[in-house]
């Protein structure tokens, strides 16, 4: 019988989150050349092996990073988009909210 509370992460779970955020926030401040499993796995306070089981390489993580943009863009843009019924300017929205989104990671745009 379920209680309708939303069940604790598991071990692997909270393990899989703890090496996305530190790959994430690796990437944002490093970029993708200088992040390496290595990296993560020691920022992480886990085996390089446990990295590997949950990410099986650095690609991996970079999905990842990609989903969180594409997330927070359309996070950011939806209700920009219901004020204004205009093609030209929703894509502008569209267009400039994506670029701020990547922001963060645009001095290593040439890495990704």
């Amino acid at each position: 019988m379920t209680t309708g509370a939303a069940e604790a992460p598991t071990k692997s779970e909270r393990t899989r989150a703890v090496i996305r955020e530190v790959a994430l926030r690796s990437f944002r401040e490093r970029g993708y050349d200088a992040t390496t499993i290595r990296l993560i796995a020691q920022e992480a306070g886990i085996s390089v092996g446990t990295t590997n089981y949950h990410f099986a390489s650095k690609n991996d993580l970079v999905q990842e990073l990609y989903l969180d943009v594409q997330l927070a863009h359309r996070d950011a843009v939806t209700p920009l988009l219901a004020t204004t019924d205009d093609l030209v300017d929703r894509l502008a929205l569209v267009f400039r909210t994506g670029l701020a989104e990547l922001e963060p990671y645009h001095r290593f745009a040439p890495e990704f």
